[in-house]
């Protein structure tokens, strides 16, 4: 009764089923027309030449044909992929063409169409044209059929044997050149058919490789994905067990607190008594800070102010110090170049009166020296303040006596000679002083013998 039961399905009315129908077979080729609905009453007429429709096909669930643009189409002929496979969907008459091809001719194939996602199969079998031309050597086309084309089971033993078909053209003899070309032919057919086989076998392995390595990649994954999930479990047990701890000692620490809490009631009163004297001592201390910033404010105004008066005497006495500097300055440049070149200029005079007065001397022999004159020494400061007190006026050799506290002051004072030169001068000691015509003149002293015998 279980067995019964499997092959009973459940069809809905007004969702049509997706049917399988034969369109055209040839030597090398099939079409079929997917549609929904019933099937197409060609399958009847085709049952004659070659297509034979198979009664076990299953609909495990059916489906609309307007859903099949967005699914997937697996093809399989004797229980293989098949590659070779062309697909057109006609959307509007809610119909797909599809075409195999690369298909040999004479033989028996299991088409199987399977419609994803889904459980939907669909299945026909069919026989391809024999080619006429190599329908004399039936012998040497049987070993061309490849294994990865012939089913690896056998079929079913229940369809009924087909009869080979007629051929009504009359027996004739083959020469050597046509077996020749023949050959060639089916040698050329072989070549190709193990191109198309190595192709074949070649994809298949990729496929494999790719099927393996997709299969390592997802055992990787897998695997890390594992991993991933084993640390995490150890890392929230290990969290579980912290938690644990933390509310053990959440649960000490609260007892803790309890009892601080119970001592902290009891020393409560003796707090805040304590609380009352420190408020004192700091309402006592907060006015002698302020007592004391008052004082210090009045005594950083006075000081300020003081400060302030300082301020103001330096900068007049910077005032009055530069005034003094800018004059003596302008006294130095102005007055003593002037001064030095009429030293100069006296110096001269002076020399060549005294050369004069000795060569008269000479002439006449009236004068006697007693002694040589010490050398004419000429002294000049460049202070603007020197002392000009003692400027005598200016006279002949001997008409005037200096004073011997005049040359003693003269002498005393520190000199600041800028040009110094000696001149020995045969007459008696005298002091010659000249008056400059500008107001600020220096004396010239010349120091000899005062009395000459």
């Amino acid at each position: 009764m279980a067995h019964d039961q499997s092959h009973w399905h459940t069809i809905r009315p007004w969702i049509p089923r997706l049917t399988l129908a034969v369109r055209e077979i040839t030597s090398v080729s099939a079409t079929f027309i997917l549609s929904s609905g019933f099937d197409s009453p060609s399958d009847s007429s085709l049952d004659f030449i070659g297509g034979i429709i198979d009664d076990s096909d299953t609909y495990d669930e059916p489906s609309s044909f307007s859903d099949l643009s967005g699914r997937e189409l697996i093809v399989k002929v004797n229980n293989k992929v098949w590659q070779h496979v062309v697909v057109d969907v006609d959307e509007d008459n809610e119909e797909a063409t599809i075409v195999l091809w690369g298909l040999l001719p004479g033989r028996h194939y299991e088409i199987e169409l399977n419609v994803l996602p889904g459980k939907e199969n669909l299945r026909k079998h069919v026989i391809t044209e024999a080619d006429p031309s190599c329908a004399c050597e039936p012998e040497e086309r049987a070993p061309e059929l490849p294994g990865a084309i012939l089913p690896d089971t056998p079929p079913s033993t229940s369809l009924p044997p087909i009869p080979p078909p007629t051929i009504s053209t009359p027996p004739r003899a083959t020469t050597v050149e046509e077996k020749a070309n023949q050959l060639r032919h089916n040698l050329q057919l072989l070549a190709e058919q193990r191109e198309s086989l190595s192709t074949q076998l070649k994809n298949y392995r990729r496929d494999s490789q790719r099927a393996e390595a997709s299969l390592r990649s997802e055992m990787d994954a897998l695997k890390r994905s594992s991993e991933k999930q084993s640390a995490p479990e150890l890392r929230n047990r290990q969290k579980a067990l912290a938690l644990q701890e933390a509310v053990k000692q959440a649960h000490a620490a609260a007892a803790d607190a309890e009892e601080e809490a119970v001592q902290v009631d009891n020393s409560l009163p003796g707090l805040q008594a304590q609380l009352k004297e420190v408020e004192m001592r700091h309402k006592a201390v907060a006015e002698d800070a302020h007592r004391s910033e008052v004082e210090t404010e009045e005594a950083i105004s006075a000081d300020r102010k003081h400060i302030a008066e300082i301020q103001s005497e330096l900068s007049n006495l910077t005032h009055r110090l530069d005034r003094l500097t800018g004059k003596q300055e302008r006294l130095e440049k102005e007055g003593i170049p002037e001064m030095e070149a009429e030293l100069v200029a006296l110096a001269q005079e002076l020399e060549q009166l005294e050369m004069e007065e000795a060569a008269n001397a000479e002439e006449t022999g009236e004068v006697e020296y007693g002694s040589p004159s010490p050398p004419f020494q000429y002294s000049s400061e460049s202070n603007s303040s020197t002392n000009l007190n003692g400027i005598l006026p200016i006279g002949r050799p001997g008409s005037h006596a200096v004073s011997q506290s005049r040359s003693s002051d003269l002498s005393a004072s520190p000199p600041r000679p800028t040009r110094t030169w000696s001149q020995t001068i045969p007459s008696p000691p005298q002091t010659i002083l000249r008056k400059s015509d500008r107001q600020n003149s220096l004396p010239v002293h010349v120091k000899g013998q005062e009395n000459v015998a």
